[in-house]
């Protein structure tokens, strides 16, 4: 049985087949949770309460989206017997829901009011389920919903760091959701159920019935079976080469191994920086939930990371793009500097000059905490 609301606000309402590259606004929800101040820094009481203010009138829809997930099969889609009928995550509800609770979770944070931004930052944490818990299949649309939820989420962790908002209890439980919190291996899945979905509907004919009816006589729907599969062949051994790259043995993630596996499809090109710095991110972030919980107990942060083994860290995560321990100094205004050499693989001496609405970016520079926006 259907949660109230969820696939009107979750569902794209279009199969993979016809949902473009670009998102519109498909629902009412999304409109009205459209603001642009759900995108800048609020830096001011003032602004932080005006934003609540503002933002309270979604409370009812945060309640719904809260009580659906509470079901044990939360999940936003659940039919596999046509793939190419699979509708995608709504990506514009998603993101704007994502943007308004971290929002609304740093205003709380600023204004002192911890448990309330608690209560933002773990609805952010269990919209991941929706996707979660689809089991079988993972879209790639999907896969980027999840990203954005843990990308959100750190941001959210990084202010209450800064703020000394969060204690002891609760750094234990981020810095473990953390450390559970795997975007490589979930995205070398998302690649697999992809070229599974490939080869599902080319085995059932449904690829060359749906290319038929989009475009007549077109070269797809003209080709021989044998040919596709031949076709498809070759596409999953390219698959498969990228999923080796995300994977390795070792858990190290060369970025020349992923530009060369990954050399035939310029999305992924673009995209790997993106998700090798949210894996760094995430490793940075149970370092620091560590460190912070090493401040509370000994009143400043330590000299070196080796010093938070076992006490406060079991294991310190290393740097996956070489192996090697992250970069980490003290600081002298009494914080810390910590980072990752990056895509470049070149100590840059923690300055990191990552935008993510130019991916190019993500090459240069190093990876450091905080997250940027």
């Amino acid at each position: 049985m259907e949660a109230p609301k969820m696939a009107e606000w979750f569902l794209d309402q279009r199969p993979v087949t016809q949902a473009p590259l670009d998102h519109p606004i498909t629902n009412d929800f999304a409109r009205r949770l459209i603001n642009a101040k759900s995108a800048v820094a609020i830096t001011n009481a003032s602004e932080a309460a005006n934003y609540l203010a503002w933002s309270d009138q979604f409370q009812p829809d945060f309640d719904t989206i809260a009580a659906a997930l509470k079901r044990p099969a939360a999940r936003i889609m659940d039919n596999y017997t046509h793939p190419l009928l699979l509708q995608f995550p709504n990506i514009v509800t998603g993101r704007e829901v994502i943007r308004t609770l971290e929002q609304r979770a740093k205003c709380h944070l600023l204004l002192g009011q911890t448990d309330q931004a608690w209560q933002e930052l773990t609805l952010i944490n269990d919209l991941r389920r929706l996707v979660d818990g689809q089991g079988k299949f993972l879209t790639p649309e999907g896969d980027s919903m999840i990203r954005g939820l843990i990308h959100h989420s750190l941001s959210v962790i990084a202010r209450g760091i800064e703020l000394h908002a969060w204690q002891e209890p609760r750094l234990v439980q981020l810095q473990q959701q953390l450390k559970n919190s795997d975007v490589l291996a979930q995205h070398a899945y998302a690649l697999r159920c992809g070229r599974a979905l490939l080869f599902g509907a080319v085995e059932s004919g449904e690829f060359q019935r749906v290319a038929g009816r989009q475009a007549k006589a077109s070269p797809i729907s003209l080709s021989p079976r044998g040919t596709l599969e031949q076709m498809f062949i070759r596409t999953a051994d390219r698959f498969q080469q990228v999923i080796d790259a995300l994977t390795p043995t070792n858990g190290i993630v060369r970025p020349a191994d992923i530009s060369q596996a990954s050399a035939w499809w310029k999305r992924a090109q673009e995209g790997m920086p993106a998700v090798l710095r949210l894996q760094t991110l995430i490793n940075e972030g149970q370092i620091v939930c560590a460190l912070e919980r090493y401040r509370l107990a000994r009143g400043g942060y330590p000299e070196s990371l080796a010093a938070l083994v076992p006490a406060f860290i079991q294991q310190v995560p290393r740097d996956i793009v070489n192996g090697a321990p992250l970069k980490y100094r003290r600081t002298d205004n009494g914080t810390f500097l910590l980072y990752s050499v990056g895509w470049n693989e070149t100590d840059d001496n923690g300055n990191d000059v990552s935008d993510p609405s130019h991916p190019e970016s993500l090459k240069g520079g190093d990876w450091a905490w905080p997250p940027q926006p």
